[in-house]
């Protein structure tokens, strides 16, 4: 009676194989797939947005300070706290043009009013010490041009080579390239 099986050197040459075979095949997929790996990176951020906005309530009352003249006018209102939301934790979409080419990023960041503005006003946009830090990555989250130290890994264009334009649904246009959200995580209007 002849038994027929596999040495133990055929059974290694075989596992070694398939080791090289599904290690090639998974760099492929993975380059292949930088959409993706973009997508499921902004939708942890948006998520880590979230959850600074739900543990750093940034809720102020309305404080009216008077300029002096007897009425409780709108420049009164502005000088207080009348605008206390756009210090919700927030995300933004934007690009940057550089040589001639738009790069993508975005930012998280919580918006607070100018110190050199009389009024108080909030810009809208990222400064150094308005934007989130990354305790994973020990640097800022963000990539606008207003920050020092752009984090790369917020460049969608440089990092995931995405050139194409970002489009924004549901009634968003260019003045809405953001979400903020409220001390309960939700999505602030």
């Amino acid at each position: 009676m002849i038994k027929r099986g596999f040495t133990i050197i055929e059974l290694i040459f075989v596992i070694i194989l398939v080791g090289i075979l599904s290690s090639v095949a998974l760099s492929t997929v993975q380059t292949q797939n930088k959409l993706l790996v973009a997508t499921e990176q902004i939708i942890r951020h948006i998520n880590y947005t979230k959850h600074l906005a739900m543990t750093d309530d940034k809720f102020t009352p309305v404080q009216i300070k008077e300029d002096g003249d007897g009425d409780n006018d709108l420049d009164d209102q502005r000088k207080g706290s009348q605008f206390w939301y756009k210090k919700n934790w927030q995300i933004l979409f934007g690009y940057k043009s550089v040589d001639g080419n738009r790069e993508y990023f975005y930012s998280i960041f919580s918006d607070r009013p100018t110190d050199n503005d009389t009024n108080g006003e909030y810009t809208g946009t990222p400064s150094s010490n308005e934007v989130a830090f990354d305790p994973h990555e020990n640097n800022k989250m963000s990539a606008h041009s207003n920050v020092n130290d752009e984090n790369i890994i917020m460049n969608l264009t440089r990092t995931y080579g995405i050139q194409e334009h970002i489009g924004f649904s549901k009634g968003c246009d260019s003045n809405r390239r953001k979400i903020m959200f409220d001390s309960f995580g939700r999505p602030y209007n």
